[in-house]
């Protein structure tokens, strides 16, 4: 009998490879699927990544950059201005006065104060302010300093009309070179700062879209990866995919609330804190500069008008400053607490154009209050404000009278009731005002100094990395099954 040989049907062949056909191409599908989403996710993570070092840099470059540039320039202006008040102050008092051996100690202290602070802004000028800087210090330490010195001498040698004429080159060099100088570094460097705030506003929300699509687009990839092995292999959970669906929307989440609030915790940090920290700079660098026309006017009465004009006109400043309007001071700013009244708040908030002009269109600190205890600090320096120019109008009385002892008394004294008392109440306010604003600045700062790398490396690298991996899992767990 013959053997007969055994082999598969034709019907069955034909069914046995497209059984085998099929799972290939499922394996491939759930192969190919997993590499595409991982390759995305790392996609992701270089695109967060990038995002997350941009938006520190920004923060950094207003922080580091432009901020201490505009600080530096601020208190150079107020030290110098200081020093030069310290000096009329010097030369009107009579040796046996208190105020006297005081006011040579703070020459000194407060023009070493305005050198550490040029060191500081000579450290971060760029290549184009270089030469403003270099012409800046050329005045200050080769003229101006020189000329202080002359003036010493020549009041210890008695010859107090020298001396006189000496402070008046003096004021000159000062209101002629070094405060434009220093107020157009400070304008400079501010209008940078804004400007970058605004720009880094628009680059952070224009990556983090990158990012957001990116993201979602493998959130998407991975939930729907799940939903076809469900249908597959008719199991209800595959643990690695679909903790990876969990971490994928998760992750998306957690990074764009981040990243799309950067813009608005920028805003915080410069428009509603820095505004107010460069505003009472401001104010303070005014305050110095009238403090020193009203010393000027005691000892070179010959001049009385000029020194007396130039107080008003810092006074006026003040005022547009603080509350948006000359005059604006004689009302309180509160309306009982730590609240600004409305009437308070509207005058500020609608300042004229032409007088939002001459502060170069600074926004008045009364109608930039975000801040605990900055309602009450700005009424405590109104106070003191409206006290030292009443006591001056007592001063310019007493000139008019010729009672130049007794205005000098009242000029250089400290206690209650004396100018140097109520200009120093008005000072301790608006440093506080500074501080408070100042403390809600580096708060901001110091919160993203700390949030940005960490997000970056536990979202951005860390969570798409764990992505990566449960992918992997999942993809291998379910290929043998197909």
């Amino acid at each position: 009998m013959s053997s007969v040989s055994r082999s598969p049907s034709a019907a069955a062949l034909p069914a046995f490879t497209l059984a085998s056909l099929a799972r290939l191409q499922t394996r491939f599908q759930l192969v190919l699927g997993g590499a595409l989403l991982a390759l995305a996710a790392l996609l992701v993570m270089s695109a967060a990544s990038s995002t997350y070092n941009t938006a520190y840099s920004l923060f950094q470059g207003i922080v580091q950059d432009n901020s201490v540039k505009v600080n530096a320039s601020e208190q150079a202006l107020q030290h110098i201005a200081s020093a030069s008040t310290s000096l009329a102050d010097y030369l009107i008092t009579p040796e046996n006065s208190p105020t006297h051996p005081k006011a040579l100690t703070a020459i000194y202290n407060e023009f070493k104060s305005f050198r550490d602070e040029m060191f500081t802004l000579r450290a971060g000028v760029s290549d184009t302010e270089r030469e403003g800087i270099n012409t800046l210090e050329k005045v200050a330490y080769d003229q101006f300093w020189p000329q202080i010195g002359i003036a010493l001498w020549e009041q210890q040698i008695g010859n107090n009309a020298a001396a006189r004429t000496t402070y008046v080159t003096i004021n000159d060099l000062l209101e002629k070179n070094i405060v434009p100088a220093l107020q157009g570094i400070e304008r400079t460097n501010f209008e940078a700062m804004v400007k970058a705030e605004k720009q880094a506003g628009m680059t952070i929300v224009g990556q983090s879209f990158i990012v957001g699509a990116l993201g979602f687009g493998v959130a998407a990839g991975v939930t729907v990866l799940s939903h076809w092995l469900r249908r597959k292999i008719r199991r209800y959970l595959t643990p690695g995919i679909d903790g990876a669906v969990v971490l994928a929307w998760m992750i998306l989440i957690l990074m764009m609330s981040q990243l799309l609030g950067l813009p608005g915790e920028l805003k915080s940090m410069v428009e509603d804190a820095y505004y107010s920290v460069t505003a009472s700079s401001r104010v303070l660098a005014q305050a110095n500069q009238a403090n020193r026309a009203e010393s000027a006017a005691l000892l070179d009465p010959d001049h009385l008008t000029r020194w007396q004009q130039a107080f008003d006109l810092n006074k006026m400043a003040i005022e547009l400053r603080l509350c948006g309007q000359v005059g604006c001071t004689a009302h309180k700013f509160t309306s009982g607490g730590d609240l600004i009244n409305d009437a308070a708040f509207q005058t500020a908030r609608y300042i004229n154009s032409g007088d939002s002009a001459s502060i170069g269109g600074a926004v008045p600190l009364v109608a930039n209050v975000t801040y605990q205890h900055e309602a009450e600090t700005l009424e405590t320096a109104r106070r003191a404000l409206v006290d030292y120019v009443s006591i001056d109008q007592v001063t310019r009385q007493y000139i008019a009278q010729n009672r130049m002892a007794d205005a000098i008394t009242l000029n250089t004294g400290r206690q209650v009731g004396q100018s140097n008392e109520a200009f120093d109440r008005f000072v301790s306010a608006m440093e506080y005002e500074k501080t408070i604003n100042r403390r809600e600045f580096d708060k901001i700062w110091l919160e993203q100094q700390s949030a940005l790398p960490t997000n970056n490396a536990l979202l951005g690298f860390g969570g798409y990395l764990l992505l990566i991996v449960l992918i992997g899992a999942g993809v291998y767990h379910r290929f043998r099954e197909l």
